[in-house]
Order: structure tokens, then sequence, then C-alpha cells
């Protein structure tokens, strides 16, 4: 009997609430030898307390010795072996962009690098540019054609994108490109193993690449890109299928939202920005707290306005869109007098 099976038989239905606090890349490493590590140097009386007060222990996502990424080591948080259940990089960043996925599909993270005069990389992030510029270069990508397959372009953050595959009889079982150094070149796209399916599908990414560096030559820092994580769209069971919870997850990053959409493992995944503000309203102007939120927030919280509406996913998929405020009780009351006329008023 597999875990998930024997997790099915065992579980029972009540009415407790688990809050699962994923600090990922909380541990860091000292900025000097010898010295300590950002945690190391932080006040940290409430973690402090927790370790003090809980039960303590250690994790290990794969197996000892094996450094995850962000894709395997997050499943293994959820109770999901990643031995077992694989989702690769490219799948986890194109849902989560929202990027309509085909089963016939295989998807890339892709990422912009510097090459220098000899081909080699002397930055892996290409500076990491701004969104903008990252949505700039995508564009001129879009214009590549490699026969054989449609390949799609998306831009994702800074130096990120996918880059979708699209054609029947495709594998997935591809070496990433970034050879996770400087000072070298970037590795060839390969089939893992004697895969027929998975050959067809490294030789179009080469092709892909080699195209890309023709189109980004004149470029000063994006003018090369790798590629890594290829995958096809998985089937993995619901979290309310294997161990009855119905889940909710609040995350920033698109990654995050990917594992929410590969068959729903979460119920829901919500992203969540705070920021402190200037409102002016009635010729005054306040400091108020506040977040941005993505739309889906109050739907995934369960959470019904009082007057008006509430962000939908609507309000996510609309570049440029009007910026919308929903008001908290508390500050309606209390700035507004609970009046209902403030709604479609300007703030």
């Amino acid at each position: 009997m597999n875990q998930h099976d024997l997790i099915r038989e065992l579980r029972e239905t009540n009415s407790s609430k688990i809050v699962l606090l994923v600090a990922d890349g909380l541990g860091g490493l000292p900025l000097e030898p010898g010295g300590l590590t950002e945690l190391e140097s932080a006040k940290r009386p409430n973690l402090d307390a927790l370790a003090r007060e809980g039960v303590c222990g250690s994790s290990i996502p794969v197996l000892p010795g094996i450094t995850p990424g962000s894709g395997p080591g997050h499943l293994g948080l959820f109770g999901y072996d990643p031995l077992e259940f694989r989702i690769g990089r490219g799948v986890l960043e194109a849902l989560g962009i929202n990027f309509p996925l085909e089963r016939r599909d295989v998807a890339a993270r892709g990422n912009f690098c510097t090459l220098d005069a000899s081909g080699k990389i002397i930055d892996r992030r290409a500076g990491r540019p701004t969104d903008e510029r990252n949505r700039e270069v995508c564009q001129k990508m879009k214009a590549i054609r490699v026969p054989g397959c449609e390949v799609i372009v998306e831009p994702v953050s800074e130096h990120r994108f996918v880059v979708v595959f699209r054609a029947d009889g495709l594998g997935e079982h591809v070496h990433d490109t970034d050879p996770q150094a400087v000072g070298v070149l970037p590795l060839p796209a390969t089939a893992k193993e004697p895969d027929p399916t998975s050959n067809t599908t490294a030789e179009l990414a080469k092709r892909f690449i080699a195209d890309a560096e023709r189109v980004l030559k004149n470029e000063k820092d994006t003018n090369g890109v790798t590629l890594r994580g290829f995958a096809k769209y998985p089937h993995i069971a619901t979290m309310k299928d294997v161990y009855g919870l119905n889940c909710a997850a609040l995350a920033v990053y698109p990654m995050y939202k990917g594992l929410r959409d590969t068959n729903k493992v979460f119920s829901g995944i919500l992203a969540r920005y705070t920021f402190s503000a200037s409102v002016a309203s009635h010729g005054q102007t306040d400091r108020a707290s506040g977040e941005l939120v993505s739309g889906n927030y109050f739907d995934v919280l369960g959470v019904h306005p009082a007057v008006g509406r509430v962000f939908t996913q609507d309000d996510d998929r609309v570049p440029g869109a009007q910026p919308v405020v929903v008001l908290s009780n508390s500050y309606w009351k209390r700035h507004f007098g609970g009046d209902p006329s403030v709604l479609n008023k300007v703030l």
C-alpha cells in the first residue's frame, strides 16, 4: 500500500485548522567566512518561542544529500513524494501565469542570460531586467518559428520566461541547458535517455535557442537564453482527496500559483503583498496599511462584501486595468461612517 492510500484509510473528519508556514530561503549564508547568517543575526523572539515551546525536527524533502529545486521541495513539504510525483519547473511557471497548457505541450522555464563574444555566459540572469524589459524581449522572440511545432513564448518576471513547444509526440525528458555557472558555454539540449519523443523535443529546443540568440544578438544584456525544467502536464491527486483538507495558500511568486493549478493540489492559492500608502478623501490625507492581492483572494478565503463587490480573477487578466480598492469594514466605518455611497468614488 502506498503512502497516500494509507492516509486515506487513517484520516478522520474533524474541525481543526492547520497553518503551514514555509519560510522559503530563510536560512541564508554568511556574508563573510566565519560570520553569521541573516537568521543568526536577526532578533527573533517569536521564532525562538515557537522553537522553545514546540516540537522541532528536520525534514528531508527528497533524499539525504539531494538539494531539491522549488517545485520538488514544496511538493515534499505538502506530502507528495517528489520521486513519485514529478512536476517540472516549466509546467509550474506556465500555470503560474495562467497559461492554458494542453496535454501534448512541453513547457520549459527560460532564463535570459548575458553571453560574451565567445558565447560563454557572464551573467546567468542578464542583470535581472525589469518586467517591462522582459516583456519587450519576449515580444521579439515571439517571431521565432521552429518547423515541426508551434512555439509560444510568454514573459514571467525579470529574467524569467516560459517557452512552450506544442506538437504531438513530444517527450519531456530533456536535460537543462543552464550550466549553473559563469565563464562556460550553455549546455546543449539533449535527451536524458534513448527516447525518440524526448530527442524530438531536444532538437526543437536547440533550434529555438539558436534562433533566440540570432534574434537577440544586438541586445546589450539579454543576448542569450537557457532552458530548464522541461515538463508535460502531470496528474496529481488533490490534498482534498488524499488528506481530506480544504486548503488555500497565500503566495506571491507565480510558480506557487502553478502548484495550485497542477490538478488543483490546493483548493486555491492566492497572493498578497502588504504596503503603506497615503489615502486622500474629504480633503484630508491619511496614512493607511493595505495589501496588493490577487483577484481570487476573497473567493479563496470565502469572504463576501457588505456592499459593492470584491475582486475577481478578471481583475488580474486585464493589463493596465483601473485599480480598484476594497475597504476593510473598520476603515469604512471609521473614515466614511459606514456610508454605502462611498462606492465608485475615487480615493
